[in-house]
């Protein structure tokens, strides 16, 4: 599931973690997270051409 940060993505992942046991929660918070804390660009405002192929640590 892709998106931009507030369209709904982690709402849905909320919601389905009820029903299935196996997800991966908010990896693009993440990426976020790390690359604001290192002075990266690979953020959606930044660099939309780089930031979905960065991963988070």
């Amino acid at each position: 599931m892709t998106g931009g940060p507030g369209s709904g993505k982690a709402t849905i992942v909320d919601i389905l973690a009820v029903r299935v046991s196996q997800h991966s929660s908010k990896a693009g918070r993440a990426i976020i997270r790390d690359q604001v804390a290192i002075g990266g660009t690979a953020l959606p405002w930044a660099d939309r051409a780089v930031y979905p192929l960065s991963e988070a640590e």
